[in-house]
């Protein structure tokens, strides 16, 4: 029996998941042979239109650093440049509360919106549009029409994507290990496309989001889970040593979650999991890391995309995590 439910993972039994169903981004298999013995629980996220994920902004054009001024629907960039490389993107007037897709990039320096707040000069945020229709995709062109190249505006057919740009997302709610303490195996459904994936995990307590936050991959080579970037003191830091079993610990050139993770990334090699890492641990494996303390009681998902070519984007619709009690 499969019911969908929502991402706050209260649920025990059957009866109560069907009580809370909520939508279709998230579900949980429960196999009826296995209830009475060890309860077997399976969750699958899959993407779509960022809807429940918390998304990297364009490193190059963070808040307080760019400035627009509003007329009607149309952004006029005082202060900064949109860059060309992020055609299918949207942009922010309220620190990320409310993004905007860009109906056109008129210029370097004037873009058409989708929607907009009143008139007005505002500090903005970039990011990227990575969703589209249930995929995780960089520069996804749902909504984009027109775009910016050598100085004219221009009917593009194809994604332009963030080349050697490293873009993570992760979910926005983590699964609550009182309820599914045990992950016994992975699965995803990607396309590399000659490209590059990485999945991690990030482990907190619930209470307290961003203070001893700790992302975890799985180094093949010394069957070790590695700490790629963690939360000390409100500080941001990666893991930047060359040996997988060791830590030497930077500051993040950005104070924030998802850019130290794609700095962590784009680092070191010994801080990548690539899917076929991921779903090939073992339960030995799978062991090394269950083990959890008392202060970890939440689990959340991430993945990082990264393309070389502009014209080839990868992209991953489904990302699945399989626990038992």
């Amino acid at each position: 029996m499969t019911v969908a439910c929502d991402f706050f993972w209260n649920s025990e039994i059957a009866s109560n998941i069907n009580k809370n169903i909520l939508g279709n981004n998230d579900n949980i298999e429960i196999q009826p042979n296995q209830i009475t013995e060890k309860k077997k629980f399976k969750s699958i996220k899959n993407y779509d239109l960022g809807i429940n994920f918390t998304q990297q902004e364009f490193s190059n054009a963070n808040q307080f650093t760019s400035r627009a001024t509003l007329v009607a629907n149309t952004a006029f960039l005082s202060r900064g440049k949109w860059p060309k490389n992020c055609v299918y993107g949207r942009i922010s007037f309220d620190s990320g509360e409310k993004f905007f897709n860009i109906v056109s990039c008129d210029s370097e320096n004037a873009l058409t919106l989708d929607g907009f707040p009143k008139s007005g000069r505002y500090d903005y945020i970039i990011r990227l549009n990575e969703f589209d229709l249930g995929e995780l995709k960089l520069c996804a062109k749902r909504n984009a029409i027109f775009g910016f190249e050598n100085g004219e505006a221009k009917l593009n057919e194809n994604s332009i994507n963030i080349t050697n740009e490293y873009v993570s997302v992760c979910d926005a709610e983590g699964i609550k290990t009182r309820n599914f303490s045990r992950i016994v195996s992975a699965s995803v459904i990607e396309t590399l496309n000659s490209q590059n994936i990485y999945y991690w995990l990030v482990f907190y307590p619930f209470t307290k989001h961003y203070e001893n936050v700790e992302v975890k991959v799985f180094n093949r080579d010394e069957s070790f889970w590695r700490k790629i970037a963690r939360n000390r003191a409100g500080y941001w830091e990666f893991n930047d040593s060359v040996v997988a079993t060791s830590e030497t610990w930077v500051l993040a050139s950005t104070n924030d979650f998802l850019n130290v993770v794609s700095e962590a990334i784009s680092s070191q090699k010994a801080n990548r999991m690539s899917g076929n890492d991921l779903t090939s641990l073992n339960h030995l494996e799978w062991e090394l890391i269950n083990n959890l303390s008392c202060e970890v009681e939440c689990i959340a998902r991430g993945v990082t995309l990264h393309s070389g070519d502009f014209k080839s984007s990868p992209s991953v619709s489904q990302f699945c995590l399989n626990f038992e009690n």
